[in-house]
Formats: C-alpha cells, sequence, structure tokens
C-alpha cells in the first residue's frame, strides 16, 4: 500500500500540476518522506529491536501484543507515507493509507482509518455489490443479514490477502465478527444512541476499541498459533 485507484492516478499523470501546485506537492512530499522515515527507524524499530527478544518484555503475551501493534503501525504507515511522498514529488498525489487508527471510537471507525486504501477497495468492489447482490435476490429475510454476510465475506478475504496462513485467516474472520457485533450494537442498542455523542463515551470507545484491535494484531502475528 497505499493502493491506488487507476482513474485517480491517470487524472493527475494526465494533468501535470502547475509550477505553483508542484511546489506544494514537492514540500508536502518531502514532509511525507521526514516522517515515514522517522515512523519508521524511530520507535518502529525501537519495537522491533524489542521483538526480537519477546521473552524480555514485560506482561508475557500482553506486552509482545502491544509491541507487536505499535511496531506494526510505525513500520507500515511509515513506508506508507515514504512511498506517498516519493509519489507527490512525481506529481502524483497518491491517497494517504493511515488517518490516526488509534482514536477510533468503533472497530468500523477503526477500518476508515487503517489501511484506508485496502479497506476502501474490498468496501467498494467486493462488500458494496455482494451485500446488494444478496439483497436483490433476496437471499436472507432482511438486509441486516445480508450486510452482516458481506462484513464476514469481507474481512476474511482482507485476511487472504494478506496470505494463506492460518494466522491471517482468522485475523479476518476475527474482524468479520467484530464489525456484525458492532453494526448489531449500533443499531439496537438504545444506550449507544443515547450517549454516543457524550465525551465520556467516545473516550471509553475509543480505549475499548484500541485494546480489541492491539487483539487482533496478537491474532495477525501469529503469536497465538505458533505457542
Amino acid at each position: 500500500g497505499p493502493i491506488d485507484r487507476s482513474r485517480r492516478f491517470e487524472q493527475d499523470a494526465d494533468h501535470p500540476p502547475s509550477r505553483e501546485q508542484y511546489a506544494r506537492l514537492l514540500g508536502q512530499g518531502l514532509w511525507y518522506l521526514v516522517l515515514g522515515a522517522g515512523y519508521k527507524f524511530g520507535p518502529g524499530a525501537w519495537c522491533e529491536y524489542w521483538l526480537r527478544s519477546p521473552e524480555t518484555l514485560p506482561g508475557g503475551w500482553v506486552g509482545y501484543m502491544y509491541a507487536y501493534g505499535f511496531q506494526l503501525f510505525f513500520d507500515f504507515g511509515g513506508y506508507s507515507l515514504m512511498a506517498v511522498g516519493v509519489s507527490y514529488i512525481f506529481g502524483i498525489r497518491t491517497p494517504l493509507n493511515f488517518r490516526t487508527p488509534f482514536v477510533a471510537e468503533s472497530i468500523k471507525d477503526f477500518w476508515n482509518r487503517w489501511h484506508i486504501t485496502l479497506s476502501f477497495w474490498l468496501r467498494d468492489y467486493l462488500f458494496s455489490r455482494l451485500t446488494m447482490a444478496l439483497i436483490r435476490r433476496k437471499v436472507f429475510s432482511d438486509r441486516a443479514t445480508s450486510a452482516h454476510v458481506g462484513f464476514v465475506v469481507n474481512m476474511t478475504t482482507m485476511g487472504l490477502w494478506h496470505g494463506t496462513r492460518i494466522q491471517y485467516i482468522l485475523y479476518g474472520l476475527y474482524h468479520g465478527v467484530l464489525m456484525v457485533v458492532n453494526d448489531t450494537y449500533e443499531r439496537k442498542s438504545t444506550f449507544h444512541k443515547n450517549h454516543r455523542r457524550a465525551m465520556w463515551y467516545r473516550v471509553l470507545s475509543i480505549v475499548l476499541t484500541f485494546h480489541v484491535v492491539m487483539f487482533g494484531f496478537l491474532i495477525f502475528s501469529g503469536y497465538l498459533t505458533s505457542s
């Protein structure tokens, strides 16, 4: 990543920016290069150092979970920023791949912030089309069930996109189930509807989502399946 769309890419490639526009792109691109390198070779490298000797991490699997989760973000987010920076230097406005994912207020919000280009590609080309097909053909009695099947298929495919190892499949299924739970809760919970705008509720949602996401990264790492 980032995964660009061909039509959007071709628009930039076929319409070079003006000198003033390119000056802004160049400055932004250089900043993304520096910031991405800082992510990858700063906190990303520090977390990777600890992961080389997981037995030295405090807290056992819990310590490994957080170290791996942060290492994954700073490494992946870092080189994604550098890729965007290089594309800006060439006059191509490649979309950003991350948007402060650890302040997500729900698992749905997380996937609007994490690996955005892959998440949105799967949403547009798999989830939406599969869900609409299920609804049109009336495979299930209600739209919610069709959406829930779409969530599980979509996120399992996302897991398989990373590879066919068991931890990637489990990671996808885990997030598919989380999306179903999240959707059901937001649809049916009066508690959520009454308090979703309250600051204490939003902060609590961020904390809960953060820990749920980190456990997903532990699954993704293969730590659980190799133990």
